[in-house]
């Protein structure tokens, strides 16, 4: 989040760990659920949580979640 929005965006740790692990959370708990039609969702959480509570537009908050589940994505791919 620093590198897209950091002159608007709210960037403090607390917050950001809070939305990170929430989402991540989500995210298992609904691919228990529903497979891997729980990506939209998650991904659809942590854009609504950016832009509520890190105060970032929703074009910046897009690519914010994008990148996150992205780097998810990867490291799951990794182990």
């Amino acid at each position: 989040m620093y590198f897209i929005g950091r002159h608007e965006a709210e960037n403090d740790l607390k917050i950001n760990l809070m939305i990170s692990v929430a989402v991540g959370l989500a995210t298992v708990l609904f691919s228990m659920l529903l497979g891997i039609f729980a990506l939209p969702i998650g991904f659809a959480l942590c854009m609504c949580a950016v832009n509520k509570f890190c105060y970032l537009g929703w074009g910046k908050a897009a690519l914010v979640s994008a990148c996150f589940f992205g780097a998810q994505i990867i490291i799951g791919l990794i182990f």
